[in-house]
């Protein structure tokens, strides 16, 4: 495409220097493939047996881990754990948080990071279920350019539409913890992975929910969005208001931008007690939440470096905020 654009035929990338940034012993892409794997689409073969884009980029190792502040003989444990080095000290340390199915560490769980959807659902189900108050279900809308009474294929790991995040019903209660699964607004932090709590359900003169009040772990998100809805936002200050989306996703089992399409109609949160490995990749926990993960399921090694990833960036996190006041706490 580049070369394309570039007017560059011939030419890899177009002649555009390109900056690559990752790890690669972490989770590979959701659906996808790591870029040094051989292409699916045979019209790509030719180029990767011949001239192999990746095998051309030269690779710079970052080796010393800046953020390990006080915390060094944790961080040290996962780059051997990152690697697959660890030893019997690294074992004894890290068996030492385990705990078994109902033991009463778990029961204050604010949050659960579990390697399946399945399991996902289950967990959050039975969070709504301990929760008082009334249970809401926002039905998605679906629409088809050629169908009148389409209807999409809806997954029975937790109900997501099609290709989609989207659920096609969510259950919620006013008090439950949510996740933001769509990009709403960047700059202004309303971003997928966005955690946070229902505050309260807007309803329409027929009595219909219209709107969802979220209020956000990340409390300088949201100032636009605020500004958008003066009246709603006196009510109900330092919160989101959230609104449904229209999104367009293809039909394709794979995903892809080819092919048929659909479109859903439906407000873009989860509820979010439990959060997938892949989900929560990237995202820093904020103080206070107490965390848990399932290990007993996981089906790929990259899940559990993830999740002791997360509780690393989690200490540092404490460590810069309160000097080491919450180290033992939360190790």
């Amino acid at each position: 495409m580049l070369s394309k654009l570039k007017e560059k035929p011939g030419t890899p990338f177009g002649g555009v220097s390109i900056l690559a940034f990752g790890d690669m012993l972490q989770l590979r892409p959701v659906l996808g493939a790591f870029g040094f794997e051989k292409p699916k689409n045979p019209d790509f073969l030719a180029t990767y047996t011949l001239q192999n884009r990746w095998q051309m980029f030269q690779v710079l190792n970052l080796e010393i881990n800046h953020r390990q502040g006080a915390d060094k003989d944790y961080a040290d444990l996962l780059n051997r754990m990152r690697v697959g080095d660890i030893n019997n000290k690294d074992i004894k340390m890290l068996e030492s948080r385990v705990r078994p199915k109902n033991h009463p560490d778990l029961i204050d769980v604010d949050l659960v990071i579990v390697p399946t959807r399945k399991s996902c659902a289950r967990y959050n189900r039975e969070y709504m279920a301990s929760l008082v108050g009334e249970e809401i279900i926002l039905k998605a809308k679906h629409f088809h350019s050629t169908q009148k009474k389409y209807k999409p294929f809806i997954e029975k790991k937790e109900g997501a539409i099609g290709t989609t995040s989207f659920l096609d019903e969510i259950h919620l209660k006013v008090g439950a913890k949510m996740i933001l699964i769509h990009n709403i607004d960047t700059s202004d932090g309303l971003t997928n992975g966005q955690l946070g709590t229902l505050t309260s359900i807007l309803y329409t003169v027929d009595g219909q929910p219209d709107k969802l009040i979220l209020n956000l772990q990340k409390k300088d998100a949201g100032v636009k969005n605020r500004q958008k809805y003066p009246n709603i936002a006196k009510r109900f200050p330092d919160s989101v208001i959230i609104e449904k989306v229209s999104v367009n996703y293809s039909l394709r089992k794979k995903g892809g931008a080819v092919g048929a399409t659909a479109t859903l109609i439906q407000f873009p949160v989860k509820v979010a007690h439990a959060i997938t490995a892949h989900k929560i990749q990237g995202q820093t926990i904020p103080k206070p939440l107490k965390v848990a993960f399932d290990l007993k399921n996981i089906f790929e090694e990259a899940q559990g470096y993830i999740f002791q990833l997360l509780v690393l960036i989690f200490l540092l996190y404490l460590l810069c905020m309160h000097d080491q006041l919450f180290v033992h706490e939360y190790e």
